[in-house]
């Protein structure tokens, strides 16, 4: 079934309209509260056949699409959308890099490869660019983001004065008798800074807790801190 999320009566008339198409249904609970509003409505595909259905419904004006769709592959979803309906830009999301053929195809028919996890405020950024802009062609992610924000950061991160300290709920490890603990380093609106003494692999979902908050999040990349045996790691809010 599809279904349309957005932050304004329906009775409005809609200027955009973005499809994500995503079995997975965190890319659409991360993304649609990010970019609807109310002149944006997020509409919801985990198939080929609704996303097509959408398309041949509204004038659709950005689709994310995931590489892996179970009845029918990104690739060809992607070309199916670009002829029935040229207009609309195309975002294209893979877990990992795609070999040289695929990205060709992509290169071909789609603006943007995005590699999960994604920062959102970055995908965000992106979205206003490309649909404000009205860009037609293939972007290289890394010089699309230096284009947009210049030397600015998106995210004004904040030291902590006094670090919070949590215990890492879920992790990559095996051994659950051993505990595993965080403190923070910075934050930002986005997400936090924390140090931790086990290294927790990228793209990986974990909980954090304590005495008055439990936060869930990404954890988008980490380095060793270089004191202890620590980790520097960062973690993005979902």
């Amino acid at each position: 079934m599809v279904r349309i999320l957005c932050r304004c009566p329906m009775n409005q008339i809609m200027k955009k309209f973005i499809l994500i198409v995503d079995e997975d249904n965190l890319t659409f609970s991360l993304l649609s509260p990010l970019l609807s509003d109310a002149r944006t409505g997020v509409l919801r595909a985990s198939t080929g056949e609704d996303a097509l259905k959408w398309i041949g419904a509204l004038a659709v004006d950005l689709c994310f699409i995931d590489l892996q769709i179970s009845d029918i592959s990104g690739l060809d979803l992607m070309k199916a959308i670009k002829g029935k309906a040229p207009e609309a830009g195309i975002i294209m999301m893979a877990d990992g890099s795609p070999d040289d053929e695929i990205m060709q195809t992509i290169r071909e028919n789609a603006l943007l490869l995005l590699t999960k996890p994604f920062d959102l405020l970055q995908v965000r950024a992106v979205v206003e660019e490309i649909l404000g802009k009205h860009i037609d062609t293939y972007q290289d992610y890394n010089f699309l983001m230096t284009r947009i924000c210049g030397e600015k950061r998106l995210h004004d991160r904040q030291p902590f004065t006094n670090p919070w300290n949590y215990t890492i709920l879920s992790t990559d490890i095996e051994d659950d008798q051993q505990r595993y603990y965080a403190d923070t380093v910075d934050i930002c609106m986005n997400g936090l800074g924390i140090t931790t003494n086990v290294h927790l692999e990228p793209g990986r979902i974990i909980r954090l807790k304590n005495e008055s908050e439990h936060i869930r999040g990404i954890v988008r990349w980490v380095t060793p801190a270089n004191a202890n045996d620590r980790f520097r790691a960062g973690i993005q809010f979902i």
